[in-house]
C-alpha cells in the first residue's frame, strides 16, 4: 500500500481534493512551493505525503524539517505522521518542558524533525541537529511565523543549511511578504484560497441592546450551545470573564490563550476535540493552523481586527465541504469593519435553553505517555479490557509526551477510575483522575 492510499485508509478519506492533487503531482518534482488554502483544506496532507515519500532509508538524518509558528501545530504535525505508521522515526521539539528529552531523542537519528522556530535554532546551536542533510524544509503558516517576530530565528536556521534545501511555504492568507534571507528558486505558486472562502458558511448578525455584549452571547449560547462552538475574543481578559460567568451560570465551556501552559493547552483541546466540552471561549490564538474538525458555529463576540484575522476566524467551520454557521454579536451602534458585509441576517433568538452544565462524555487523564513508551492501542486494550469498556463508550484517545487523555461515557467513567486505577498498563503502575 503506497502512502497516498494509507492516509486515506488512516483518516478516512475518500478522495483527496483539488488542491491535494495539485500539490502531489508539484512537490515530487522538487520544485519550491508556496501552498496557499484556508485553514481546514488539507494542507498538511497536501505537502506531508509527497514529502514523506521523499525520505531515503539509506542516507543520513534528518532529512525533513518541518518548522511551525506555535506547540499545537507542530504536535498535531508530528501525530499526523505518527498515525500514519511509516515506521519513520520523527522528533517535535518545542518550548515548554526540558530541552534534555529532545535531545535524548534526537540522538537516536530521526528523519523528520518537527519543532518551533526557537526550539530547531536552540538544538543546531548546541549541535543536536544536523544540518547539513537537511533536503526538504517545510515552514508551514510561515506568514504567521514571521508576525509572531521569528524572523531573526528563521534567518539563523537556514544559515545553518550547507546545501539548499527543497522549501515547501504554506499559508492561509494570501498577503505575503517572501523575506530576502530564504532562497526560493522559481517557486510554484498554488493559490486555493479563494475557491473555499465562504463556501458551506451561513452568516449571521446578533444584535446586543448593550454594549456588554454578553447577555447576547448568553442568550445565542442557550440556543447553539449543544453544538461544538468557538466563541472569538481580542483579549485574554476577555475569555477569562465569559468563561467565569459561564461556570457561574451552569454552562460547560473552557478557555483557550497565551496565558496558559503548554499541559493546559493541549488538554483543554483534547477536551475540545473529545466532545467533554462544547464551547471552546478563545483568542486569536486558536484561529488558524489547528486541526479541530466537525466545528459547528463561530462566534465573533468581539470584530476581528481585519479581515485576514475574519477568514481565519471563520476557517475553522465548514471544513472539508461541511457545513457552518457565523454568528457576528453587534451592539446596535457599532460600526461595523469594511469587510463585514451589509445583507447579513439578523438571529431570531429561539430560547430553547437545554442543560449546558452536562456533556455525554468527559475526560480521564493517564499519568503514563510517549515517554513511556505507550502507544494509542496500550491505552485503548488497558481502558477496554481492565475499564470493561465497550466500543461505544471508549471515545477519543490521545497520548502525549507525559501522559495520556480518554473520552469516557459519562456514566461510565467512575466506574471505570475505580477499576483502572493503580492498575499496570505496558507493565507500569498508573493513576488515573478526571479532568
Amino acid at each position: 500500500m503506497d502512502i497516498f492510499s494509507r492516509a486515506q485508509q488512516k483518516f478516512n478519506i475518500s478522495a483527496f481534493n483539488e488542491m491535494q492533487e495539485k500539490a502531489f503531482e508539484i512537490i515530487p518534482l522538487g520544485l519550491d512551493t508556496i501552498l496557499l488554502s484556508l485553514t481546514g483544506s488539507g494542507k498538511t496532507l497536501a505537502f506531508l505525503l509527497p514529502l514523506l515519500s521523499k525520505i531515503e532509508n539509506d542516507k543520513a538524518n534528518p532529512q525533513l524539517l518541518i518548522i511551525t509558528p506555535t506547540r499545537e501545530l507542530a504536535l498535531q504535525i508530528h501525530n499526523v505522521i505518527h498515525t500514519l505508521a511509516l515506521g519513520l522515526n520523527t522528533t517535535c521539539c518545542y518550548g515548554g518542558h526540558p530541552i534534555r528529552f529532545e535531545k535524548t531523542a534526537l540522538q537516536t537519528g530521526p528523519s523528520v524533525v518537527v519543532g518551533t522556530p526557537g526550539r530547531i535554532l536552540d538544538h543546531m546551536e548546541r549541535k543536536n541537529i544536523n544540518p547539513e542533510n537537511v533536503k526538504l524544509l517545510v515552514l508551514d503558516e510561515f506568514d504567521k511565523i514571521l508576525e509572531m517576530g521569528f524572523h531573526d530565528q528563521m534567518e539563523s536556521v537556514v544559515k545553518f543549511l550547507k546545501y539548499k534545501p527543497q522549501y515547501i511555504l504554506t499559508s492561509a492568507t494570501e498577503a505575503i511578504d517572501l523575506p530576502e534571507f530564504l532562497p526560493l528558486l522559481n517557486p510554484q505558486r498554488l493559490d486555493y484560497i479563494q475557491t473555499r472562502r465562504t463556501q458551506g458558511i451561513q452568516y449571521w448578525k446578533v444584535i446586543s441592546s448593550q454594549k456588554d455584549k454578553l447577555p447576547a452571547l448568553k442568550q445565542l449560547i442557550e440556543d447553539i450551545g449543544r453544538e461544538s462552538t468557538f466563541v472569538f475574543v481580542n483579549f485574554r481578559e476577555s475569555a477569562q470573564r465569559i468563561h467565569e460567568e459561564f461556570t457561574l451560570i451552569g454552562i460547560r465551556s473552557e478557555v483557550f490563550h497565551g496565558g496558559l501552559d503548554q499541559e493546559q493547552r493541549e488538554t483543554v483541546l483534547s477536551k475540545f476535540r473529545n466532545h467533554s466540552i462544547k464551547i471552546l471561549v478563545t483568542t486569536d490564538l486558536a484561529g488558524r493552523g489547528l486541526d479541530i474538525p466537525k466545528v459547528q458555529n463561530i462566534v465573533h463576540y468581539h470584530m476581528p481586527i481585519d479581515e485576514e484575522a475574519f477568514i481565519h476566524r471563520n476557517g475553522r467551520t465548514a471544513r472539508m465541504d461541511a457545513q457552518g454557521e457565523v454568528y457576528l454579536i453587534i451592539h446596535k451602534e457599532e460600526v461595523n469593519p469594511s469587510f463585514i458585509p451589509d445583507n447579513i441576517p439578523t438571529y431570531e433568538a429561539k430560547n430553547t435553553f437545554p442543560d449546558l452544565n452536562s456533556s455525554d462524555w468527559q475526560t480521564l487523564k493517564i499519568n503514563r505517555g510517549r515517554r513511556d513508551k505507550i502507544r494509542k492501542f496500550d491505552i485503548v486494550g488497558f481502558l477496554s479490557k481492565i475499564g470493561k469498556l465497550g466500543q461505544d463508550e471508549l471515545g477519543l484517545v490521545e497520548v502525549k509526551e507525559n501522559h495520556s487523555l480518554a473520552a469516557i461515557k459519562s456514566e461510565k467513567i467512575d466506574q471505570v477510575c475505580q477499576l483502572v486505577n493503580g492498575q499496570k498498563v505496558k507493565g507500569k503502575k498508573a493513576r488515573v483522575n478526571k479532568i
